[in-house]
């Protein structure tokens, strides 16, 4: 008998560990995507590393030419059931109008958070006359699921889902990982110190605003002559004129922690 690891005491350890973990599998990740022009080969290769690190399952969709979703990788470390989970999909493709799962995180472009699977669940997310596959659900033990869209260039190529089953983990804000623009991120940045900020009831206003600073900067750049190079942090995040005499924007990777949200780029 394999002797049983002692319980960790301290809550903040657990923390670091998880924490420790997803940024693994995110480098990990970012590396195989760029080594590899076979992405259907390079996506069965990132499900498969975020089991059991982050997930018990990993499944991963595309969508297709014509509207339709693919899935083209399913990992969790029992071979049998993620034939199970193949089969399945074949057996109950998803609905592509569905408000909820990897249909409306495609179509909204939304993470979709489910920290506790419990029965009123199941029963609200299953189609009519599936009983054989809330049968099935049932007996897979899931306790926890999240959904994220695959974006690249503002256009949603599909999703990545992470289940809890065995490992009997529950999902919470803290595993969600987005990225904002800085004036909401990093509100309290040096580099916003003199700027005024309007009190909008709306972050979608914020957003704007912050949009409408870089932009005015980027105006003044091109007062006189358009600059040979263009790189600055600004409200919306860095922006940088391109070798293409285009501009582009890449905006702060946050996450939620007790209730704030904490950048995690490291970027002051």
């Amino acid at each position: 008998m394999e002797p049983v690891p002692a319980p960790v005491e301290d809550h903040e350890d657990n923390h670091d560990i998880a924490a420790r973990d997803r940024l693994t599998f995110l480098l990990r990740a970012s590396e195989l995507l760029s080594e590899s022009l076979d992405y259907e080969e390079t996506l069965r290769q990132v499900a498969d590393l975020a089991v059991p690190r982050i997930a018990d399952w990993c499944s991963i969709d595309l969508v297709e030419t014509d509207g339709g979703i693919h899935q083209v990788a399913v990992a969790h470390v029992d071979p049998e059931k993620r034939r199970l989970a193949q089969e399945l999909r074949k057996r109950f493709p998803p609905d592509p109008n569905a408000t909820t799962g990897t249909a409306n995180v495609i179509r909204t472009g939304r993470t979709e958070l489910i920290e506790r699977i419990d029965e009123g669940l199941i029963q609200a997310a299953l189609p009519p006359d599936s009983d054989e596959l809330g049968d099935i659900v049932r007996e897979l033990g899931l306790t926890s699921a999240m959904t994220v869209p695959l974006i690249a260039r503002d256009r949603v190529l599909g999703a990545v889902t992470f289940v809890s089953a065995e490992s009997g983990h529950h999902y919470g804000r803290e595993d969600v990982r987005f990225v904002d623009v800085s004036w909401i991120v990093a509100p309290e940045s040096a580099a916003f110190a003199r700027l005024p900020r309007p009190d909008y009831a709306s972050a979608a206003l914020d957003r704007l605003y912050a949009l409408g600073l870089d932009a005015y900067r980027v105006a003044e750049a091109f007062v006189e002559a358009p600059p040979d190079r263009l790189v600055f942090d600004g409200a919306t995040g860095r922006v940088e004129l391109s070798d293409a005499r285009a501009i582009a924007r890449e905006g702060r990777l946050a996450t939620f922690r007790g209730g704030a949200i904490v950048p995690l780029d490291g970027a002051r």
